[in-house]
């Protein structure tokens, strides 16, 4: 319905019922002048006027109101507070222009030619009275009282039997005004009480033809639709409720019934509050919410509400409400669609609560999780997890995919074993390095299997960082090797203990015999040069006795010292399987220390590089100490100098040196070889830790070297850079300096 008559959707139809209401008033002034000029001739004008005026608004008042004034104004109010003020005053106004029109025009009449006919004089009047008070009632019917309309004209037209009435009455009209138009024609004198019998007579043979062609297939077709909306109101799955202004119940439908467990009977004539608890006085209010403004201003639009109904046995259902306001003749009602939704919504709930109890395991696991797409490989989602792991945030890793997150090979070897994942199987690689943006390198395991989820297939994958499961295995393996370095130690120390008496035995033999030899040569060493000045050259173990003469000496040297390096040896093995206390202080030049290292690791030399330097300062001063050891030192460094080295291109320097200001004698050891790590450089004098375990290192060559520079009250030291070598540096007290710190 409208809720004005010019707010109508077309315009026409309310000009329409605008020019049915002047005709009727055109009509209807013709017969009470008619009327008047047959009862009241030669009246005086004012009280003529009064008097016309006066049957015209008895005649029309009735009218008035069923077709306008009522169609516009509402019925009474449902509250029982009567017909409102506001639709009394406009049927009072309407009144009061046709009055004063025909009271106007009763004054002008006087003026018209005398011998104008009545026919005529009754035609103008009819007319003029139409054309003053058509303005008047356009402005209060259709301009400012039309705003505040319910229903329109047309509307109220519509109906069977209005239409039917309005039919019959403009029948009556059209007779009685064809008659006087005759009258005017044919000259026949005029009998007012013979036109309204042919009016009504033709009005009533009319009345069962109108009735049987036009109001009854009307009523039927009504009758028709109303069945059919009956039909759709019985048989809809979903709660209609229909509500008045004040919200009482009106109809109550049988899925209504099923839902909210009550009969019609029972609700109908009560308030909503029984169906929707809580509501009580905001029930106005949500009536008014659930109305939505249209645009333009053209009324309400249904809107769909969530409310909380109670059935009769009191249990509490979620609705589902769309709502939409209606107004019939004047009456305000709201018509609620319900839906029972309490299923879907404890499906909703547990659905949200699934996806959260997901989500909360998914973000706070402790693996890395991420989802992958099965076709493109694509990340589709990421937990915080795995964003602390790539050290990159959610967005980052989701855009640079599976390339962000572990380097090139590592990368290809998790695309392939994604890619032959299917049912039921499972991709599992145990260890892959992925990156960090600072640089850094975790030790990840990966696992990954398809999985389903709201029907869609996933790649779920998780990482675990076990970095610090790989450094524990590494230092496992490190210490179990250097455990079986111990064992070994140890059996060498028991071995030594056990055979050091049988290498001692012939060892003191050849030094006794060497030295007993060196003094019998010298002896018959005489007697042969006396032989050769009286003989001539002759030949000694298959040499001129002139050139084995000069070397001898050496040959009884190398074989004594030979001697006392195997003594001094099995010492040392001795004296460190049984951790025997250093032994006898005695002047060392280290000079002849790296002299006689050198000579040992001749061999070793030429084999790892072509370019060895020694350069000896030959004012270096003494040290004290066991040259042995000292030898040992400068032996070890140069072989991790020789081992070091890349190829034999590389050089090693050994340089001796004095620091007079430290007064210190200082070895230095340089090699150009490949340098150590920042790791290895932190650990490299750790015992058992070597970085060549595989070709046999033990790990206790620097650890030795360190403890024994520190035997002997001095510091070893090195520097080192990957790609640049490393240096070792000792710093051993000088001889006077040594012997204070000796006698402490």
């Amino acid at each position: 319905m409208s809720h004005h008559l010019i707010g109508n959707e077309s315009t026409a139809s309310a000009l329409k019922g605008f020019a049915l209401f002047l005709l009727a008033l055109f009509a209807t002034e013709l017969a009470v002048m008619g009327f008047f000029d047959s009862l009241l001739p030669g009246v005086d004008s004012v009280l003529a006027g009064v008097v016309d005026g006066l049957l015209l608004c008895l005649f029309l008042a009735w009218p008035i109101w069923f077709f306008v004034v009522r169609a516009l104004g509402g019925t009474p109010a449902p509250d029982g507070a009567g017909i409102p003020l506001p639709v009394v005053l406009l049927w009072l106004k309407v009144l009061g222009v046709v009055f004063l029109s025909e009271f106007l025009v009763m004054q002008l009449l006087p003026y018209l030619p005398r011998e104008t006919s009545s026919q005529i004089r009754d035609l103008v009047d009819g007319a003029l009275a139409t054309l003053i008070s058509a303005p008047f009632l356009w402005y209060l019917l259709f301009r400012r009282e039309l705003r505040r309309c319910r229903d329109s004209l047309t509307d109220l037209l519509g109906t069977p039997f209005g239409l039917y009435v309005l039919l019959l009455y403009m029948i009556f009209v059209v007779d009685l005004v064809l008659e006087r138009l005759l009258l005017l024609h044919f000259a026949a004198p005029l009998y007012l009480p013979y036109d309204i019998v042919d009016a009504i007579s033709t009005t009533l043979l009319l009345a069962p033809l109108l009735w049987l062609f036009v109001a009854r297939p009307l009523r039927q077709a009504i009758h028709t639709e109303h069945a059919r909306v009956r039909a759709v109101h019985t048989q809809l799955i979903d709660a209609v409720v229909a509500l008045d202004a004040l919200g009482t119940i009106e109809s109550f439908n049988p899925a209504a019934e099923q839902i909210f467990g009550y009969a019609a009977d029972e609700v109908i004539g009560r308030r909503a509050d029984c169906l929707l608890p809580g509501t009580g006085h905001d029930l106005a209010a949500l009536l008014q919410r659930g109305t939505v403004p249209e645009a333009g201003g053209r009324g309400r639009r249904a809107a769909v509400e969530e409310v909380v109904g109670r059935r009769r046995d009191g249990r509490v259902v979620t609705l589902e409400v769309s709502l939409s306001q209606i107004e019939t003749k004047g009456a305000v009602e709201y018509l609620l669609v319900m839906r029972d939704v309490s299923e879907r919504k404890t499906m909703e709930t547990a659905l949200r609560e699934s996806k959260e109890r997901f989500r909360s395991i998914f973000e706070q696991s402790e693996d890395a999780i991420v989802f992958f797409s099965p076709l493109s490989l694509a990340l589709i989602d990421v937990n915080a997890t795995a964003e602390a792991l790539f050290a990159r945030p959610r967005h980052e890793l989701i855009a640079g995919g599976l390339d962000a997150l572990l380097p090139a090979p590592a990368t290809a070897r998790l695309r392939a074993a994604l890619n032959q994942l299917g049912a039921g199987r499972v991709a599992h690689l145990d260890t892959l390095t992925c990156l960090r943006p600072d640089g850094g390198e975790a030790v990840v395991s990966v696992h990954g299997k398809i999985m389903t989820i709201q029907k869609v297939e996933l790649i779920y994958t998780t990482f675990r960082d076990v970095t610090e499961r790989v450094r524990l295995e590494n230092e496992s393996r490190e210490i179990q090797a250097k455990l079986i370095h111990a064992n070994k130690m140890t059996s060498l120390g028991l071995m030594v203990s056990g055979v050091a008496h049988e290498i001692n035995n012939p060892n003191n033999l050849i030094l006794a015999n060497a030295t007993l030899l060196e003094r019998a040569w010298n002896d018959a060493r005489k007697v042969l040069r006396d032989y050769a000045r009286e003989h001539g050259d002759f030949l000694i173990g298959g040499l001129p006795f002139s050139e084995f003469d000069p070397h001898a000496p050496q040959l009884h040297a190398g074989i004594l010292d030979g001697s006392r390096r195997i003594s001094a040896i099995v010492g040392d093995l001795k004296g460190f399987a049984r951790r025997e206390q250093a032994g006898v202080m005695q002047d060392v030049d280290i000079n002849q220390v790296a002299t006689t290292a050198v000579a040992i690791v001749h061999y070793e030399l030429a084999k790892y590089t072509g370019n060895f330097h020694l350069d000896l300062d030959e004012s270096l001063p003494l040290t004290r100490g066991s040259s042995q050891q000292l030898g040992q030192v400068v032996v070890n460094l140069l072989m991790n100098s020789c081992q070091a080295l890349p190829d034999k291109g590389c050089g090693i320097w050994l340089t001796t040196s004095s620091d007079t200001v430290a007064d210190e004698v200082v070895v230095s050891v340089r090699d150009g070889g490949s340098g150590m790590s920042t790791e290895v450089s932190r650990r490299v004098m750790e015992p058992f830790f070597t970085t060549r375990i595989d070709s046999g290192g033990t790990g206790l060559g620097l650890s030795i070297c360190h403890s024994i520079v520190k035997s002997h009250l001095g510091t070893l030291t090195f520097t080192s850079a990957p790609g640049q070598g490393s240096e070792f540096i000792v710093r051993l007290p000088a001889y006077h300096r040594a012997l204070k710190d000796s006698q402490r």
